[in-house]
């Protein structure tokens, strides 16, 4: 085997070893199974709806370079634009694996060994599963960053013209796509810049011409999403504004140790601490490692100045760089006969430090986003089924109880069936709160009329499409059924059958009618497990006053009330960023065109409604805020004397 041969067959080694570790690690680590191709957050609907957009459209949004690749991702669909961008992740750890061995020089046989404990560190951070497949602009940036740093270094190697020629436009180009994509890795990619020049002094003047380019366009991104006012480098932001920029001393602090709190644990700090002491002999390699441990930190820094836009996922962003010294240290460990105890230490951090991460592997959110993630896989799935449906019906949408569903998306529903067609989505008091689009109108169970539509679209509770029914093929007596606009509660209400003596299987019916809205139902199931003698469980009494409660709301609204409060009203300040999430809920009865404003009855727009509902706040609710209820029907002014009603939320410590 020739020396070229050779080394093509270890880059594939490489890769194919990256891979199976991201398998290794998704199946057996976090989240436990291995389907990553999931629509688990509206805005994988919002880059699959990209694929229409002309070049003059996208140009006009911010980060435009993101947004176009996102449009090339998505060409082939949904499931194509999800499963492009994961491939885009996992080309970015071969190419920085590629990138160190490139600017250090270590010994091409060693490296498989090291990327693999590299790859192990990367993909079983519990904020790498979610991170790397939502950010997929900032999956992007990284990808020109680290293809113009490359062509960069390879323009000084080659000879022939033409050749150099094509490597400066490349390098050129992908500088170009990298700040117009997405600000991320601006001050990570700088950092990296400086310490190669110091690695390579004697072309200083080559790489203090990369890094002026790269700054003069880096400000030449900051003028144009100016220009275009775009929200996310904002320097006119509001207060309550998620992209709002606050570089105060405090708040830096607390948003900083929010990332870093996420970023590492003791195991992983030991672990780069040793790899950097087991470089401190050889300059180079020192220097390379201290610039990518920088370059990890600074990815944060971005992030660090939106407190109100704080996202657990994106303490990922910088673990790619910081971790990369352990890519340096396969010479060090061979021959392993000789390193013994350097070898075990590393390998015993390298397996405490995913360790570390138990705690956080089971914390509220990731369990939320886990869920989210495995509805939205089957969700996705449904979209081309969905395509059956003759262009210009009116579809009624049954038993998706999912927080991130296409039909939210007004760009993708437009996209995928046109404008004819019409959705209609049924909700209830326990699922997550819904809105009205263009071409998506949200109902209550209680208030749907069959007969307004013409297909019936029927998901069970786990995302997954059960049937497509024509209206007109319903039998009278399956209409009668409660089950027909719940799928949920069919399996519930079977088993009371065949059971009829166990009152716990009427309280799980109940519980799923309550959701939905069926409170006749939840009645019915509460009476036959009371006559069972269950009227002492504490599980009746809760479902009893939870029914209480919803009837109560239904007579008020019938009676005509008018209602804003907030859940919690009193929220509990955790981090010290003096910030914090409410959810605001709203009676409108009459139903009439309403909105919901910030700090003033014409303050920035929280939501609109017509009829009662909820919405949850992102985390930027601060003291002494206050929610004003506007009526803007009949084009009513955004004037006190129009103030329906008004909450105010408290935030302390």
């Amino acid at each position: 085997m020739t020396s070229p041969q050779r080394r093509l067959l270890l880059w594939f080694a490489i890769a194919v070893t990256i891979f199976a570790v991201y398998w290794l690690c998704l199946r057996y680590l976090f989240p436990g199974y291995y389907a990553p191709v999931s629509a688990f957050d509206g805005d994988f609907y919002d880059y699959a709806s990209l694929r229409d957009k002309t070049i003059i459209q996208i140009l006009r949004f911010p980060r435009p370079a993101a947004y176009y690749a996102m449009k090339v991702l998505g060409l082939g669909g949904l499931k194509w634009e999800m499963a492009d961008g994961i491939a885009m992740a996992l080309v970015n750890i071969w190419l920085t694996v590629f990138l160190v061995r490139r600017i250090s020089g270590s010994s091409l046989s060693t490296l498989p060994l090291a990327a693999a404990l590299y790859s192990v560190l990367l993909f079983a951070h519990p904020d790498f599963y979610f991170e790397h497949r939502h950010d997929l602009p900032a999956q992007a940036s990284y990808l020109f960053a680290i293809v113009s740093l490359l062509c960069w270094r390879a323009l000084r190697t080659q000879r022939g013209n033409v050749l150099r020629i094509g490597l400066l436009c490349l390098a050129v180009a992908s500088v170009v796509l990298f700040v117009f994509s997405k600000e991320t890795y601006f001050v990570s990619i700088l950092c990296l810049a400086l310490g190669f020049t110091l690695i390579d002094r004697k072309n200083w003047r080559w790489n203090i011409g990369y890094i002026v380019l790269l700054v003069a366009l880096e400000g030449a991104s900051f003028l144009w999403n100016a220009h275009l006012k775009g929200p996310f480098v904002n320097a006119h932001a509001t207060a309550d504004d998620p992209y709002r920029i606050d570089v105060s001393p405090a708040v830096l602090a607390n948003t900083t140790w929010f990332y870093l709190h996420h970023f590492l644990n003791p195991f992983l700090i030991a672990l780069v601490a040793w790899v950097i002491f087991l470089l401190r002999k050889d300059r180079k390699l020192l220097l390379l490692a201290a610039s990518f441990v920088v370059a990890g930190f600074a990815a944060l820094a971005p992030h660090a100045l939106l407190p109100n836009h704080l996202l657990e996922e994106y303490a990922w962003v910088g673990v790619p760089l910081l971790f990369a010294p352990v890519l340096l240290i396969g010479d060090k460990l061979w021959p392993l006969s000789r390193n013994t105890w350097v070898a075990a230490l590393l390998l015993a951090l390298a397996i405490w430090a995913p360790l570390g991460y138990r705690a956080n592997y089971k914390s509220a959110e990731l369990a939320f986003s886990v869920r989210q993630d495995q509805l939205g896989r089957h969700i996705a799935r449904s979209v081309a089924k969905l395509h059956g449906i003759p262009d210009g019906s009116r579809v009624l949408v049954a038993g998706l109880e999912a927080t991130y569903i296409p039909f939210y998306m007004e760009d993708f529903i437009l996209t995928e069936f046109g404008e004819h067609t019409s959705w209609t989505l049924l909700t209830g008091p326990g699922i997550p709160p819904r809105r009205n689009t263009r071409v998506t109108k949200i109902i209550n169970v209680a208030d749907a009329q069959l007969d307004s539509y013409d297909y019936l679209a029927s998901y069970d509770s786990e995302g997954n499409l059960l049937s497509i029914r024509k209206i007109g093929d319903i039998s009278p007596m399956e209409r009668q059924q409660p089950y027909l606009l719940v799928p949920e509660l069919r399996p519930f209400a079977e088993l009371v059958t065949m059971y009829p003596r166990e009152a716990y299987r009427k309280y799980l019916a109940a519980n799923v009618c309550l959701d939905w809205g069926l409170l006749d139902e939840a009645q019915r199931y509460l009476n036959d497990a009371a006559a069972l003698g269950g009227a002492s469980d504490p599980t009746y009494q809760q479902l009893s006053a939870r029914l209480t409660e919803l009837l109560r709301q239904k007579n008020a609204a019938a009676a005509g009330v008018i209602s804003l409060t907030a859940q919690p009203q009193h929220v509990i300040d955790t981090d010290g960023s003096g910030l914090g999430v409410t959810e605001l809920i709203w009676t409108i009865s009459p139903p009439r065109p309403c909105e919901i404003r910030v700090n003033a009855p014409d303050g920035k727009l929280f939501a609109t409604a017509t009829t009662s509902g909820s919405s949850k706040t992102d985390k930027w609710v601060r003291d002494g805020m206050t929610f004003f209820l506007q009526d803007v029907s009949g084009g009513r002014s955004l004037a006190p004397e129009n103030t329906l009603a008004k909450v105010a939320v408290q935030v302390t410590r």
